[in-house]
């Protein structure tokens, strides 16, 4: 029996099968960036500004910051200087003794004299402090009215007596309190007393 070969289509088709099938390509994979810190940073939620709140009204009448208080002394001048004795109001004189020898008794001269248009309050408590150095002894170191040798409406006189024990140079301090009026309006002094002496 001869070979007979077969047909045309079937041969194709065979060939067909046996071919091996070609290979998919693999799928890219996309890799992201590594996140770095300065990325985080940039992404890092900035809180929001601090809101302010507006300043407090001051209640109507209030003085603007800085103003003193009432009765307080003007910039410049201080509550001792408000009771000192000023020019036109009076003088106060102290008189030394020509000479204090060692332990003598001197007398030492203090006149309030009230300016023109003033006289001197009867009714206050006049007082003269004394305060003495070492070597200086004062026979009494606070007068007051009562002790002065001479008062009335224009003048006040007191007349304290040192000793000294010593020869030398002698500071005596103190204060004298007193008021001083004008047309119904009085005036309360505290005036430095300083007293510089030499005995021999």
């Amino acid at each position: 029996m001869a070979f007979r070969p077969p047909p045309l289509p079937l041969l194709l088709a065979l060939a067909g099968c046996a071919r091996e099938p070609e290979p998919t390509p693999a799928a890219k994979i996309t890799v992201p960036p590594a996140v770095t810190p300065a990325a985080v940073k940039r992404a890092a939620v900035t809180p929001p500004p601090a809101v302010t709140p507006p300043a407090a009204t001051p209640p109507a009448g209030t003085p603007p910051a800085g103003t003193p208080a009432a009765g307080t002394p003007a910039a410049g001048t201080t509550s001792d200087e408000h009771h000192r004795l000023h020019p036109g109001e009076g003088t106060l004189a102290i008189t030394l003794p020509a000479q204090i020898a060692t332990q003598h008794a001197a007398t030492v001269t203090l006149t309030l004299t009230a300016g023109p248009g003033f006289r001197v309050n009867a009714d206050f408590p006049i007082r003269l402090a004394l305060v003495p150095p070492p070597g200086l002894a004062i026979a009494k170191p606070a007068l007051t009215r009562a002790d002065a040798v001479a008062s009335d409406d224009n003048h006040v006189v007191l007349a304290p007596e040192l000793v000294v024990s010593e020869p030398g140079s002698y500071a005596v301090t103190g204060r004298f309190k007193f008021a001083l009026c004008q047309r119904g309006v009085c005036l309360s002094k505290d005036e430095p007393i300083a007293i510089e002496l030499t005995a021999r």
